[in-house]
């Protein structure tokens, strides 16, 4: 069996993932400054009891995605990697780890992109459906049993779960708001 050496762990939720989002995003919030207009916990670590990778993700909602491009350098010097619009056009992806484990990850979008949308709908989502938080727990504790050395099966695995999660979260967010 071919392995994914790329090194995660699923764990149980942590009450520090809160305090370390609030620490973290003041960093950066004092180096890009104005440009930011909203700031917000995602992920795993978002939704309290969740269990997940000890990564905190953090979204970041700019004014001008271009003038991030101006702050790699001193995203750099406290420790991150830039991995570019990884994820999407008009938005930056950065990485901070230590001995190839993700600590943090940010993520920049240009105001108004429809994936800040998908994004803070599945967060609320999960955080509103306490059963479907313990599904998704469940699930990655799961895969993360029968794949701990297979990073890709995992992901593969997860990801065909989170399209679903999402239509369902969207569905559910666009009804709130209608």
């Amino acid at each position: 069996m071919k392995t994914n050496s790329k090194n995660y762990k699923i764990i149980p939720y942590d009450s520090k993932w809160p305090i370390l989002f609030s620490e973290e995003s003041g960093k950066i919030n004092r180096i890009i400054g104005d440009n930011i207009l909203k700031t917000y916990h995602i992920g795993s670590t978002s939704v309290p009891d969740m269990s997940g990778k000890a990564t905190i993700d953090i979204l970041f909602v700019v004014k001008d995605i271009s003038k991030i491009d101006a702050h790699i350098s001193d995203l750099n010097k406290v420790g991150y990697t830039s991995q570019g619009s990884r994820n999407a056009e008009n938005s930056r992806l950065f990485e901070k780890g230590v001995g190839g484990q993700r600590l943090f990850i940010i993520h920049f979008y240009q105001n108004n992109h429809p994936e800040i949308f998908q994004i803070l709908a599945i967060r609320d989502y999960l955080r509103s459906h306490r059963h479907k938080a313990d599904e998704y727990s469940d699930l990655k504790l799961s895969l993360f049993q029968k794949f701990p050395n297979d990073y890709k099966q995992y992901r593969k695995l997860k990801d065909e779960y989170m399209h679903n999660l999402k239509n369902e979260a969207i569905t559910w967010s666009k009804s709130k708001n209608v």
